[in-house]
């Protein structure tokens, strides 16, 4: 509704310093919706997790090849669990 629509943009607004914070209630509402068209990366859409750290790669190589089997890749479009 209308209402909600206007009470998520203005949580999403007022955490907008906290950069995960108002990421994370983005995802979970989809509030804003005027910023879901907006090319934030490199693949033109807004990331749905973040990548595993390089140094987990290189340093957990068994874990993080089990991980990202899972997920189909480690990429910032690869929805986690929680959004399937």
């Amino acid at each position: 509704t209308e209402d909600l629509r206007k009470i998520g943009t203005q949580k999403w607004l007022s955490l907008f310093t906290n950069g995960v914070e108002s990421y994370m209630n983005y995802r979970r509402t989809g509030f804003p919706t005027e910023i879901g068209n907006v090319p934030v990366s490199v693949t033109q859409s807004f990331p749905l997790r973040t990548r595993y750290p390089t140094l987990e790669a290189d340093n957990n190589t068994e874990e993080y090849d089990i991980a990202v089997s899972r997920l189909g890749k480690d990429d910032q479009t690869a929805l986690i669990w929680l959004l399937k």
